[in-house]
């Protein structure tokens, strides 16, 4: 057969040279192979092409968010991790629709990622949000917990109690993997028919949690 012609990697084909090849024909090949090893990779090269990893203890490579080249970033294990507690109380009434629950008190947030009540996703990935909440509630309202990605319910748990009379203590937990893209906002969102009282203080009454899964 006639000898392949190919500058990069990707022009190679996998079926050549056929077993029927002419001897004769093996060293075209050898260096049409050395030829496009040397177009495919720089020529100063003069040792193993290894990354530089000086100084990237707890990180790894991944592939910008566009796909046009790799990067360091830091690891997924406890990175983009935060735990937040309430630090007081917070009543939602019914016409408040859907009202931000207020998470104030840091209790693991090494990186900072969550300001203002809210997560601003840095890296794309998969994260998994859960939130919990002991809530003071009036006889048989209806009464909603939400995970919000950029301010829109991404899901919605609801909470009804049945039995009227006095005031009651329940709780209310969600949660949820969630899509992101970087610069997106995560938030935990309530709503009721009623009154809706959501406990605070320097325990874990309610809290939010989110880390980075994949």
């Amino acid at each position: 057969m006639s000898l392949e012609n190919a500058t990069y990697i990707s022009q190679l084909s996998k079926e050549d040279p056929p077993g029927t090849d002419l001897v004769s024909q093996g060293d075209d090949h050898i260096r049409l192979i050395k030829k496009v090893l040397q177009k495919s990779f720089p020529v100063t090269i003069e040792a193993a092409l290894i990354p530089d990893i000086t100084d990237k203890e707890g990180h790894i490579l991944a592939v910008t968010d566009d796909g046009s080249a790799i990067e360091w970033r830091t690891s997924q294990g406890d990175s983009n991790f935060f735990r937040y507690w309430k630090s007081a109380n917070q009543t939602i009434q019914s016409t408040s629709g859907w009202d931000k629950v207020i998470f104030d008190i840091s209790k693991e947030d090494v990186e900072g990622v969550w300001a203002d009540s809210q997560w601003v996703v840095g890296v794309a990935g998969v994260y998994q949000i859960d939130a919990w909440a002991r809530i003071t509630e009036a006889a048989v309202p209806d009464h909603d917990i939400a995970i919000r990605l950029n301010g829109e319910v991404l899901k919605q748990l609801s909470y009804t109690d049945y039995n009227s009379g006095s005031t009651k203590f329940h709780s209310i937990q969600i949660s949820s993997p969630v899509m992101c893209n970087a610069g997106d906002t995560i938030d935990i969102a309530a709503a009721t028919e009623s009154s809706l009282t959501l406990a605070g203080s320097s325990n874990a009454l309610s809290g939010v949690t989110g880390y980075r899964i994949r």
